[in-house]
């Protein structure tokens, strides 16, 4: 495969749009993995101070102080689950921003628009890994993306040369 080599200015296009996408606000829906903390921790205390009321004076019939049991019991499961396993949205987004930049892409293979060019790319290269909290995910097959791209893998492997030498972006779709 030939390789792509971009002059200054196109480089510096290259890094220009990457900044521009990057200081662009995604639309992110609420992330409720906070919420799910916080019922998680005050469920937990609540736990463990429930036992200890009567040391207090505090005397609650026994069926209440059951109901209590098992309803901090479902908070605390429901706590955990939400704010372990409850992503944030990033991802979903993430899966379509790089499928509609590949999808251009494919559709696309020659010289067309080189704007556009640049722009899905860069969408593409960006969106390909996301990281949502404790992990990090791919967003597209590599190569399945590499098969689908065509003619243009080498441009896209050529933005994520420059990319990476100004430590913007892993290497995904270049040899590794």
């Amino acid at each position: 495969m030939d390789t792509i080599e971009f002059d200054a200015e196109a480089r510096a296009a290259i890094i220009a749009e990457w900044h521009r996408q990057q200081a662009e606000p995604e639309p992110r829906p609420g992330d409720p993995r906070p919420f799910g903390c916080i019922t998680f921790l005050l469920a937990a205390v609540l736990l463990l101070v429930l036992p200890q009321l009567p040391r207090f004076g505090v005397m609650l019939p026994p069926l209440l102080v059951q109901i209590l049991f098992w309803l901090l019991i479902a908070l605390l499961a429901g706590g955990f689950f939400i704010g372990i396993f409850v992503g944030s949205g990033r991802y979903g987004q993430a899966c379509q921003y790089a499928q509609k930049s590949l999808e251009w892409l494919a559709s696309h293979p020659g010289l067309t628009d080189p704007d556009a060019r640049r722009r899905h790319a860069v969408s593409l290269i960006r969106h390909s890994v996301v990281s949502d909290g404790p992990t990090t995910s791919d967003t597209i097959d590599a190569g399945e993306a590499k098969a689908k791209l065509g003619r243009n893998l080498q441009y896209v492997v050529a933005v994520e040369r420059v990319l990476a030498s100004e430590n913007l972006s892993e290497v995904y779709f270049g040899e590794r």
